[in-house]
């Protein structure tokens, strides 16, 4: 294990050093309608995960499952959920021959509507995984609640994937041209919400599961105040949730403390369910896995002693008001399954034009999406 002189290394590989004063506003938590829904971790063991920033990675990682009931009567399909994109896809029969979480059969429903007027489905996401399908509107059962008349895709044909997905991202991403209400519309106009929101607890490395609360926040599961900073325009054709991520720093196990960035850095930040990893860019990634001795295998995967040392990253968000998140160096090391000391690295390299902070970050973050007033509001996970 390193002691408190590694941090000497970031001395030598980045100059720049300037700490901030952090600005903090308390979020309203008016009594309102809400629904729970269960969130598993789970180890990614085959195929890719959903818009996984490198294919290198494709059987690494955990991905963040929800289980749903479809249908008339109900089929039990377990989904992925994304935070970057807004269709809810599963696997039809005869659609794959290794996928996971359940097929769900339309024809079995009597509640499933066919929807051709939103014509075909068909999406494609970073990684390469593609699928294609056709569109239904069905009865959702989660918890206590049935949602009826849900848009969702089934899926002919998906490659690269071998689970379905559950997307609640912003309206503009889903994959018809022709728009149509999104699960959180539903929710709303269905009176199981009072606001298109939902907030996100994912815990930390070691635990097996978080929720999503739609439509309220949960106090017990954060400290300090929870900030509230607007979701930023994008700058390209696909929305995205996206916050301004303006400071980093690190401090060691002898609490001595290094800025990572200078005063001017600004980077809109996507907040996505949807990586397992937490994307830098290339620089920065560069000094921190020098710093940490990480290592490529032949895969090209990034590699780093699971015995990390004591010590944790500040992210920065905003300006006033401003909030900072600690992810500790523990939440970076994910560990390879079957292979004993060797964690993948919880960083990964720009390799797109979008930066974007995913599980190895917000499990150390309780995070409130706000569709009514595209906002993000951000506090210190408890």
């Amino acid at each position: 294990m390193r002691t408190g002189t590694w941090s000497l290394a970031f001395a030598a590989l980045i100059c720049s050093q300037c700490l901030a004063a952090p600005l903090s506003s308390t979020a309203a938590k008016p009594e309102r309608a809400s629904l729970r829904l269960p969130v598993r971790k789970s180890l990614v063991t085959g195929g890719v995960q959903r818009r996984q920033v490198s294919s290198t990675l494709e059987n690494t990682g955990y991905q963040y499952l929800v289980d749903l009931e479809i249908g008339t009567p109900a089929q039990a399909i377990e989904l992925s959920i994304d935070t970057g994109s807004s269709d809810i896809w599963v696997y039809g029969p005869g659609s794959c021959t290794s996928c996971l979480g359940g097929v769900f059969d339309p024809t079995q429903s009597t509640s499933s509507v066919d929807d051709s007027n939103l014509g075909e489905f068909s999406t494609s996401y970073f990684d390469g995984t593609a699928v294609s399908g056709y569109f239904i509107d069905d009865t959702v059962e989660f918890g206590s609640a049935t949602v009826t008349g849900v848009t969702l895709a089934v899926a002919t044909s998906a490659a690269t994937t071998n689970r379905g997905i559950m997307g609640i991202g912003l309206q503009g991403l889903e994959s018809s041209e022709v728009k149509y209400p999104e699960f959180l519309d539903d929710l709303a106009s269905q009176g199981f919400i009072d606001t298109r929101s939902y907030s996100i607890y994912l815990d930390d490395l070691e635990a097996g599961s978080g929720f999503i609360l739609f439509g309220e926040i949960d106090s017990t599961r954060y400290s300090g105040d929870l900030v509230t900073l607007p979701i930023i325009p994008y700058t390209d054709a696909a929305p995205r949730l996206q916050v301004e991520w303006t400071y980093m720093s690190v401090t060691d196990n002898t609490s001595e403390t290094l800025a990572l960035t200078q005063s001017t850095f600004s980077y809109p930040v996507a907040m996505d369910t949807g990586y397992t990893t937490t994307v830098l860019p290339v620089e920065l990634f560069n000094a921190l896995a020098t710093a940490f001795n990480v290592y490529t295998d032949n895969s090209g995967n990034y590699l780093v002693d699971c015995n990390m040392p004591s010590g944790y990253f500040t992210f920065g968000f905003g300006s006033d008001p401003y909030v900072s998140i600690d992810v500790p160096f523990s939440e970076l090391a994910v560990p390879v399954p079957g292979e004993s000391g060797t964690c993948l690295f919880g960083f990964l390299p720009q390799e797109q034009s979008v930066i974007s902070f995913g599980d190895t970050f917000m499990r150390s973050a309780y995070l409130y999406y706000d569709f009514d007033d595209m906002t993000i509001s951000l506090a210190q996970a408890a």
